[in-house]
Order: C-alpha cells, then sequence, then structure tokens
C-alpha cells in the first residue's frame, strides 16, 4: 500500500534513553513499518548540522501511511524535534522528490540492530555524554 499517504521519518537519536523509548514506541504501533537504522557522517550532516548537530549522526528510519507520530513520541517523553519527515529536509538542488534517494543515499543503512551495534562499536561511537548505543532486543 504504497501511495500518497507514505511519510517517510527520520528520528536522530541523541541518547541511549531516547533509542529505547523509540523503539519501544515504534514497535507497539501496528502504522509503523520498515524500521531501519542509519549513520549519517557526510552528505546530509550539512543540511541537518543546525538542528542536529555536527559529526556523525545515528537515525531510526521508518514509514507510515496515515500515522503523523509526532504526538505519539510526545507521549512517551521524546522529543519532537529530532523527528523529521525526509521530504521537509531543505536540500539545495536536489528536488522534493528526489529527497528520500538523496538521503538514503548518504547514510550507512543497516536492516539488523545486531549490525548496527557492532558497526557503531567497531567506530567507537559515544553521545555527546559519553554513553554508547546498547540493544533495545536483549
Amino acid at each position: 500500500m504504497i501511495g500518497r499517504n507514505m511519510r517517510n521519518w527520520l528520528y536522530f537519536i541523541d541518547s541511549d534513553q531516547a533509542y529505547h523509548k523509540l523503539l519501544d514506541n515504534l514497535l507497539k504501533n501496528p502504522e509503523v513499518y520498515g524500521i531501519t537504522y542509519f549513520i549519517f557522517s557526510n552528505g546530509i550532516t550539512k543540511f541537518c548540522s543546525d538542528k542536529f548537530g555536527e559529526g556523525k549522526l545515528i537515525a531510526v528510519y521508518f514509514y507510515t501511511h496515515f500515522l503523523d507520530p509526532l504526538k505519539e513520541l510526545e507521549k512517551c517523553g521524546l522529543d519532537s524535534d529530532m523527528l523529521i519527515d525526509i521530504y521537509d529536509i531543505s536540500i539545495p538542488g536536489i528536488k522534493k522528490v528526489d529527497r528520500i534517494k538523496f538521503v538514503l543515499k548518504n547514510g550507512k543503512r543497516f536492516i539488523s540492530e545486531e549490525d548496527f551495534l557492532k558497526f557503531l562499536g567497531k567506530m567507537r561511537f559515544r553521545f555527546k555524554d559519553g554513553t554508547s548505543l546498547t540493544s533495545f532486543f536483549k
């Protein structure tokens, strides 16, 4: 059921706690599909740095059809400013319809959380508070 009501989201993760809250919320919602994990180190970061900071960014991607997840995320205490519709990212020279291709091409994508966490471990990724990401599924 892909159509004009489909929305593509990125939630930028700024802490282990936010990651766990986000996944807990998304996995309970039958209107959420296609959860994957991304690391951005160039390309997209320059268009989002004013909102999310500079350097390596990690995000959870998902899509919905009729659901706007903003209210759901706010209910569970997540920062709504960390959620962005991919088509709302302003990228000079890229048409709105091509933004998702640009974003997905400029990130390292992981289907499994296990592979995502292994990669983050190899790169010694840490949040600003010095903590690292832990598994939601263990």
